[in-house]
Formats: C-alpha cells, sequence, structure tokens
C-alpha cells in the first residue's frame, strides 16, 4: 500500500521492507536515516518497542507508525512518541490516512533537510542548522550540537531547496548561508 500511496500522491519514496529490528537498525547503519518506520506490534511483541527505541537514539525525527494488532504495550508504545497508530487489520483506507497525517504534520511542523552523502541518507531539523559553508563543490553543515555533515552539492542548490521554508537563512557571503 505505501507503494501506492507514493504514486498516487507524486512523492518520491525509498520504500523497504525488513523481517526483523535488527535489519531496520543495521540498514539505518548502512544508509542512513528514514522518514518513518512502521513498526508491527503483535501481541506478544515487545521486541518492536525495543527496536522503536533504537530508530528514535538513532534519529529523534524519524517518525513511529505502530501497526497494533492489540494493545498489550500501550503504554510503553505511548511513551515513544510515535506519530500515529494503526489499529486491526491493515487496509489500504488506513494506510493511506496514515501516510497523509503524517506528510501533512512533516510538511507543516518540522521542517526537514533531507540530503544523501556516502550512499547514507539523512534527515535534519533546519531549526537545529547553525549554518551552511561551501567549499567548491561540498557543502558542510554545522548543527547546534557540534555535530557537521557534508554534502556533495552547490550552495545555490541548497539556498533554492530553503526558498518557502519557514527557517530563514541568509547569504553573508558567497560560502554561507547562514540561519
Amino acid at each position: 500500500y505505501l507503494g501506492m500511496w507514493s504514486y498516487e500522491r507524486n512523492v518520491v519514496a525509498r520504500l523497504m521492507s525488513f523481517q526483523s529490528g535488527e535489519e531496520v537498525l543495521f540498514e539505518m547503519e548502512i544508509s542512513g536515516d528514514f522518514a518513518v518506520v512502521f513498526i508491527g506490534m503483535g501481541p506478544d511483541n515487545i521486541a518492536g518497542i525495543e527496536t522503536a527505541l533504537s530508530v528514535k537514539r538513532q534519529n529523534r525525527l524519524t517518525n513511529i507508525v505502530f501497526l497494533v494488532e492489540s494493545m498489550q504495550y500501550l503504554k510503553e508504545m505511548l511513551q515513544i512518541y510515535p506519530v500515529q497508530f494503526v489499529f486491526g487489520q491493515i487496509t489500504r483506507k488506513k494506510i493511506f490516512e496514515a501516510m497523509d497525517r503524517f506528510w501533512n504534520e512533516r510538511r507543516y511542523l518540522q521542517e526537514n533537510f533531507f540530503f544523501r552523502f556516502n550512499h547514507r541518507s539523512y534527515m535534519i531539523d533546519l531549526r537545529e542548522v547553525l549554518y551552511f559553508s561551501s567549499e567548491g563543490r561540498v557543502v558542510e553543515i554545522l548543527l547546534e550540537t557540534g555535530r557537521r555533515y557534508r554534502v556533495y552539492t552547490r550552495l545555490d542548490t541548497v539556498e533554492q531547496n530553503l526558498l518557502g521554508s519557514r527557517v530563514y537563512f541568509i547569504r553573508i557571503h558567497q560560502s554561507y548561508l547562514v540561519n
């Protein structure tokens, strides 16, 4: 259903399916961050909670959608701050509603910057960016936490991608965009 949602909404998405939480976490290590992770929660599936906690530790911006068969671990699931729940049998309508809510919230509540570097995907909150600086075709991103990222692109391209964002950046120099 996710592929159908992506196609019908004209949203470019890289969809992956995993059989275990370990596979999800391994793929995050290799490929980078996910915007949203759907986690199936059967009646005896405490491992889904542990996976969700690990995903959130790796990137707190990753949204969790729990596919819930029972209310057994509801308290634990709520403590993870999932974006939403899908209860009962999984249907096209339920997945489309979940993805539409996620997509609309993400656009209005979070201002994220997505990029790829060394075959890994990253998603960072624009409010945490101190500045973008460029040296040739490499743009460095410095966050409030001191963490630095690099991406192969031009600063002009970054600036164009930030147009319309509610987080404002000012071009103070040919090589700097400052928040």
